[in-house]
């Protein structure tokens, strides 16, 4: 079995290798830093599964979920972050992922996780699972940010994380009426007036 383990922090891809190792004997594994040598090594090597981070330096997480299946439909995703399953998990699983776990979580969830993905299935928390449950019978979103799309969620992470208008622009190629297009439905779905207050929401939701 061929997997690609994509995080930032060198001591979280030599945990999951030892993990993968233990569970898997023979695994071949191969790193990425970040979204960028994650593509180099999908463009020239087929793996039969990712482990990623949802947040490295200069990676669109969610875009580098939806290129990777775009080089290999088949490849199962694992996203292991930091971020709130809450808000992200629901992101992850709509862009492809297999599943989400937190880094925060038991190593028994996580090896569940692994071996629940590596083998084709999804895999949700108790947590998740009770989130679409609740969803699919009121009808509403769990959260706020869970209204938006994909490309507005990336959207409004960046003016999150303190970027201008220009600065979006540039870093995800858009033209500066679609980015304030696409800031008139971030504020309209998620009823905020400012950035103030879109960052104020995001850290009520743990968001960053």
């Amino acid at each position: 079995m061929n997997v690609l383990i994509a995080d930032d922090h060198k001591i979280v891809r030599m945990g999951l290798s030892l993990l993968l190792g233990e569970e898997f004997p023979g695994v071949c594994i191969d790193e990425a830093g970040n979204g960028a040598d994650a593509i180099k090594l999908l463009r020239k090597k087929k793996f039969d599964m990712m482990l990623m981070d949802f947040k490295m330096p200069d990676t669109d997480s969610v875009e580098l979920l939806k290129q990777a299946l775009v080089y290999d439909p088949a490849l199962k995703v694992l996203v292991v972050s930091l971020n709130p399953e809450n808000i992200f998990a629901m992101l992850c699983l709509k862009a492809g992922a297999y599943g989400y776990i937190e880094k925060s979580t038991g190593d028994d969830n996580l090896r569940n996780a692994v071996k629940k993905v590596a083998s084709g299935k999804k895999y949700m928390s108790e947590d998740v699972v009770e989130l679409m449950t609740s969803h699919i019978k009121t009808g509403e979103s769990a959260d706020p940010f869970s209204k938006l799309t994909s490309k507005e969620f990336q959207v409004a992470m960046h003016f999150i994380n303190g970027l201008g208008n220009s600065e979006i622009c540039e870093t995800m190629n858009l033209q500066s009426s679609t980015v304030a297009t696409y800031k008139i439905r971030i504020f309209e779905k998620i009823n905020v007036r400012n950035i103030h207050e879109l960052v104020q929401l995001a850290s009520q939701y743990k968001i960053s």
